[in-house]
Order: structure tokens, then sequence, then C-alpha cells
């Protein structure tokens, strides 16, 4: 997403073929996307997202997020499902994702935290 000509932020996505039940090794941090990823999937993976620090609390998330996604449907009409993983501290977008109807599947504990301790083992 650009505002005056500087890029303020980014939405990354895959496509998934839909499971029934939420699996949480799907979201291991550097997963192969080509063992996830399907042309013909009917569920969007909507892996990151991320807004410059200066147009933070100002909407651009919420309109990131809307325009976004809702271009990608457009363009997949096939796509049935949207899922996502948030922070707990991520209350800002805990918010908007709430309010476009997402709701909590899955629990996943220290997410991050294992990711870095991952790689503190293999760069000590």
């Amino acid at each position: 997403m650009e505002s005056e000509g500087e890029i303020i932020g980014f939405i990354c996505t895959e496509l998934w073929v839909y499971k029934d039940e939420v699996v949480e090794g799907d979201f291991e941090l550097g997963h192969s996307i080509l063992d996830m990823h399907s042309d013909q999937g009917t569920e969007l993976y909507i892996s990151a997202i991320g807004i410059s620090p200066k147009h933070r609390g100002k909407g651009a998330g919420k309109m990131l997020f809307q325009e976004g996604t809702g271009r990608i449907l457009k363009d997949n009409p096939n796509i049935k499902s949207q899922i996502l993983i948030v922070s707990e501290a991520w209350k800002n977008a805990r918010k908007i994702y709430k309010k476009t109807g997402f709701r909590e599947v899955l629990r996943i504990t220290d997410f991050l935290k294992t990711r870095l301790e991952k790689k503190k083992m293999v760069s000590s």
C-alpha cells in the first residue's frame, strides 16, 4: 500500500487447501510454501501484514486489511475461508480481525518465542 509515493504497508498471502480441522503445524515459521500453496486452494492464509510505524494508529492497517483481502477475494472467487495468526499482544490488529468476522479457533503457545529459541540454538 502506498501513500504519496511512499510504501506504508504490505500484505502477504497464500492459497491453501481447506481443512475442517486447524492444524498447528501448518503455521510453522519457515514452512514450505510449495508444500502448502495450491492454485486451486479455497482457503486464504494471510501470512503477514505490516504497516510502517509512522502510519500506525491512523486507520491504515484496517484499510489495508479490508481492501487487500477484498481485492484478493474478488480475484479468487473460489476462496471460501480465510485464516491467519495474530499475537495476543497486537490488540489493534485483533480488533480489526474481530470486526471483520474472524474468531479464535486455536491458540498457539509461545509461537514466536519458540522460533527465536530455535534460531538462537542454530547460531550458537
